[in-house]
């Protein structure tokens, strides 16, 4: 018998969750493609993707479903009669149930009623849509129907966008804290690429690959394509009427594309290449 303590799974709204490489790799464009069919729900409001009802409730199943360390963890006192957002795992040594049953069965009941409640306010509605800002395996472990679309983009345009928005928006951010060296900052961007790759491309995947190089020039296969996976209609040119001007760092798609060239100094474009090269000839990208 499933670990899951369950409402009826059918009860369950299905997901489709857009894992990416990382920020800056078209995902909101994506994400207003989804948006375009009312079968989709999510906040419609910009940047479309980005308010995670799933993401939030793995992190809540997850606090449960951690076992208790004191050396760590917030005790019984503080957690239940401190102040009132003090958060974490239960706060004793759990002996009345599985802790490690809990997480899975509270992220399928957290599940359902943001289901319910997703239902009650748009009834036409048969998918949910996010940017997952979680793993994939607690949703798994729920038993979440979850479609998962990888997004990559070529690393090195990557770096060169988030370095643009940045000039714009202010230097810290895509994973840069205050005070951070940009070396450094770099560093931990290509080892995150690295790993995100390995896990988009590890056998078990099981998802559908997306690149920006071919859906940021041509949105209305890409609709199609995930239009059939879903069985709804996806409005490629209501999504690029969407698009924010201020969300771009380039006049055009087909302009952003390749902008490492010219945007980059090439010892660091080497740099990333050199490390993420075999990885990017997997998913298409040259070095030069």
């Amino acid at each position: 018998m499933s670990a899951v303590a369950r409402t009826n799974s059918a009860d369950l709204m299905p997901v489709v969750g857009l894992r990416l490489l990382e920020g800056r790799v078209g995902s909101t464009l994506l994400m207003e493609l989804l948006a375009s069919a009312p079968e989709v729900i999510c906040e419609r409001r910009y940047p479309v993707g980005e308010y995670r009802y799933l993401s939030y409730c793995v992190r809540i199943a997850t606090q449960m479903g951690t076992p208790f360390d004191p050396e760590r963890h917030v005790g019984v006192t503080e957690l239940l009669f401190g102040t009132s957002d003090r958060t974490g795992p239960l706060p004793w040594q759990v002996e009345a149930l599985s802790v490690e049953t809990l997480g899975p069965r509270v992220l399928h009941a957290l599940w359902g009623a943001c289901s319910a409640g997703f239902r009650e306010c748009a009834p036409s509605s048969r998918w949910y849509a996010e940017k997952l800002a979680c793993p994939v395996e607690p949703i798994a472990a729920a038993e979440i129907p979850l479609r998962v679309v990888d997004v990559v983009r070529d690393p090195r345009d990557v770096v060169a966008s988030m370095s643009a928005f940045g000039d714009r928006s202010g230097p810290w951010g895509f994973r840069r804290t205050p005070g951070e060296a940009h070396d450094e900052w770099i560093a931990g961007l290509v080892r995150a690429f690295a790993a995100r790759i390995d896990t988009m491309l590890a056998p078990s995947a099981g998802s559908t690959l997306l690149r920006y190089e071919d859906f940021a020039v041509n949105l209305h296969a890409t609709a199609d394509l995930l239009g059939e996976m879903l069985d709804v209609h996806l409005d490629a040119d209501a999504a690029l009427a969407q698009r924010h001007e201020n969300h771009m760092t380039t006049r055009s798609a087909e302009e952003s594309i390749g902008r490492w060239r010219r945007d980059l100094a090439p010892d660091l474009a080497d740099a990333i290449w050199s490390t993420l090269g075999p990885r990017l000839e997997i998913l298409g990208y040259t070095h030069g």
